[in-house]
């Protein structure tokens, strides 16, 4: 069995006055939607949710921001790159040198187009142009991956011979098809909006601890199918806290087929990076800014376990 559904209610906004084709039409926005208002809040709380219609060219037309609405759809997963992380000049020259030397790219194949190649660090200690791999790479002299990956970067060559750092993210997004209806009520603040999460699938990572409470953390990763997208494969974080000695999220096992209910929410967390930008005179300055990112997840209110996938 699979399963990912996604109930929502909210308040649209962000939503720009025109459709985008990739090839199908989409239109995207985002929904507000407000948890509910606990005792000693002034204001509630309220997660902004990234929704994208699929193939419904009108929508635009028959919504505006402000409006409110309850959709259904599935939880998506997408995977993108940033990689305007400032390069150090020695790594730089390294590669540049290299390739002057022996016209040839420090990397296991050869960039081609668009397609970025990640740098192989032997060739470059091999012959002496840097002393050892850099602190910050996520991958060692060997081609195997680091067991840390905080604050870990995949260097990557393209075409030009240009040197990226590159981190991967993930976004999460709720798409649907058809599966929304505007509501003529207006927003209950002490109750919130709906918002039910549904999910059916393996469990394909698990990490626990327990903080100074005495309260026991459980995260997991569930892989489900897509119903919207044919093919497509979804990978959703959850969790659920429990008082450690009643808690039963010790049982749950990578590979497990799990199906769980609970809420999505969202949660910021700020990094300090260091980023390149070309001047207006095409020189290179390097920045120290603050990025927010934003994760999506499920706080899971009841689970069942089922037999493990074979």
């Amino acid at each position: 069995m699979n399963k990912n559904k996604i109930t929502l209610t909210g308040t649209i906004m962000n939503m720009a006055n025109f459709c985008k084709y990739i090839p199908n039409p989409i239109v995207t926005f985002d929904l507000q939607v407000f948890r509910r208002k606990k005792k000693n809040e002034i204001e509630p709380k309220f997660d902004l949710v990234p929704i994208v219609v699929f193939n419904d060219e009108e929508f635009h037309k028959k919504f505006k921001n402000g409006d409110r609405l309850k959709v259904i759809g599935e939880l998506q997963s997408r995977n993108y790159t940033i990689d305007n992380y400032a390069v150090n000049e020695q790594l730089e020259n390294a590669v540049t040198n290299y390739v002057d030397l022996f016209e040839n790219v420090p990397s296991r194949q050869v960039p081609m187009n668009k397609k970025r190649e990640m740098v192989e660090w032997s060739h470059l200690i091999d012959t002496g142009l840097i002393p050892t791999i850099p602190k910050d790479s996520l991958f060692l002299e060997n081609g195997q991956k680091s067991s840390e990956s905080k604050d870990k970067y995949v260097y990557r060559i393209d075409k030009d011979m240009i040197l990226y750092k590159e981190t991967q993210h993930v976004a999460y997004e709720v798409i649907i098809d058809k599966g929304y209806e505007k509501l003529e009520v207006p927003l209950n603040i002490d109750k919130g909006d709906l918002n039910i999460a549904e999910l059916t699938g393996r469990v394909t990572k698990k990490n626990s601890y327990k903080n100074r409470s005495n309260y026991y953390s459980t995260s997991i990763n569930v892989e489900t199918k897509s119903t919207i997208l044919p093919n497509r494969t979804f990978y959703s974080n959850a969790f659920i806290w429990e008082y450690e000695k009643l808690s039963k999220s010790k049982e749950i096992q990578v590979n497990d087929r799990i199906s769980l209910k609970g809420r999505l929410q969202s949660r910021d967390y700020t990094k300090e990076i260091s980023i390149r930008k070309k001047t207006l005179s095409g020189n290179k300055k390097k920045l120290i800014i603050l990025k927010t990112f934003t994760t999506r997840e499920i706080s899971i209110s009841n689970y069942t376990l089922s037999n493990k996938y074979k």
